[in-house]
């Protein structure tokens, strides 16, 4: 008598593990998702004696952009934020470029971000190859990407990641799903 109620006890509890396993694993992917930020910018060295022009878009990294880089004038072309997981792609396009770039968080450490970037040359581009690098930023980081010929200048891709809002928050509606490209 006391050999079936302990397997039925075993049975019951079989389905609660791993139904609380499943459970705790959904709640940790919830958790290890954060907004990574694309903007594309036009950079150029201005020509004539026209003063800094900085895009305002652009934010507090154009501080750092203007004392590093020869570029005096910065203009944001385009900017995605997208909730990402560890091996989820995201994506923007290269405004008149036809071009392409993919991001995809590998590992989230503590407040750093661990991203694999992909530059993708337009589709009529045949001899354009894809660009592939690793890359680690930390949330208050910005990680800089230049080289592609525009215009009178180059674009750059500057990337950022910040923790996903709070699950329910009104941030969390927003940027819950990942844009599909």
């Amino acid at each position: 008598m006391s050999a079936q109620p302990r397997s039925t006890r075993v049975r019951l509890l079989l389905p609660a593990l791993v139904f609380g396993v499943v459970s705790v694993a959904a709640a940790q992917e919830v958790e290890q998702r954060r907004i990574i930020h694309t903007r594309v910018v036009h950079a150029t060295i201005a020509t004539s004696a026209r003063n800094l022009h900085v895009d305002p878009s652009v934010g507090l990294i154009s501080t750092k952009l203007t004392s590093k880089l020869p570029y005096r004038e910065y203009t944001l072309l385009q900017e995605v934020r997208q909730a990402l997981g560890v091996d989820e792609i995201g994506s923007i396009m290269l405004p008149a470029h036809g071009g392409s770039v993919e991001v995809k968080p590998t590992a989230f450490l503590d407040n750093r971000t661990r991203m694999r970037v992909k530059v993708l040359p337009a589709a009529s581009d045949v001899r354009s190859k894809p660009v592939e690098l690793n890359a680690e930023t930390s949330a208050k980081g910005t990680v800089v990407i230049g080289g592609v010929p525009h215009r009178d200048g180059t674009l750059l891709i500057l990337i950022q990641q910040q923790q996903a809002p709070a699950q329910g928050s009104p941030a969390s509606k927003l940027f819950g799903e990942s844009p599909q490209y």
